[in-house]
């Protein structure tokens, strides 16, 4: 697949879905936030910079590395406009997750990120190969042809052992991942961009 400056050449073939992981805490997993105090966690208040205030006032989740400009790309770019845009998430809070989703907003479009994750949406505390199974079997498309970006490396390894195309990004999906992710796909069972390649 062609990539110049960030943009998918006219004639690229796009994954059929693309996953990932959109946000970070500023902690492990979700349920640290809870250590803030008994109200820490939703509801969350956007601040400045797309980032949102947990109710406790004390900790802060923001997206991570470029994903907002890579979201954007996703949903604008005609390129896309047949891809699946989702979500693999491992967490004990899915109303929260679901929560932020719906208070994200895109920087030059304005439309939050629920609208941009077209689905599916794999939002629980179950496996990853648990939720790419389902997410294959819901949409009919099978592993080969999706792309998955994820800051944790065992999620990586276990998730390109289905045949999924993999990204590692452990400081969130930036444009420097995105774009050798797009360049690499498909690739090899089991072998994970940004560790073995």
């Amino acid at each position: 697949m062609d990539v110049y400056g960030g943009q998918v050449r006219a004639g690229s073939t796009c994954p059929h879905s693309v996953i990932m992981l959109y946000a970070n805490p500023n902690v492990a997993e979700m349920y640290e936030l809870r250590w803030d105090g008994p109200h820490a966690g939703a509801p969350f208040q956007p601040m400045d910079g797309n980032r949102m205030k947990c109710n406790s006032g004390t900790s802060v989740v923001e997206l991570l590395g470029d994903v907002a400009h890579v979201l954007e790309e996703l949903h604008s770019n005609i390129e896309w406009k047949d891809t699946k845009i989702g979500i693999s998430s491992r967490t004990d809070e899915p109303s929260w997750a679901r929560e932020l989703l719906q208070k994200f907003i895109l920087p030059t479009s304005q439309v939050p990120l629920e609208t941009v994750f077209t689905g599916p949406w794999e939002i629980s505390y179950d496996s990853k190969i648990q939720h790419f199974e389902r997410i294959s079997s819901a949409t009919g498309v099978p592993m080969e042809s999706i792309l998955f970006f994820d800051n944790e490396a065992g999620n990586c390894r276990s998730v390109s052992r289905q045949g999924v195309s993999v990204c590692h990004c452990p400081n969130g999906v930036t444009r420097e991942a995105f774009d050798k992710a797009i360049e690499c796909f498909p690739c090899t069972w089991g072998e994970v961009i940004g560790i073995d390649m």
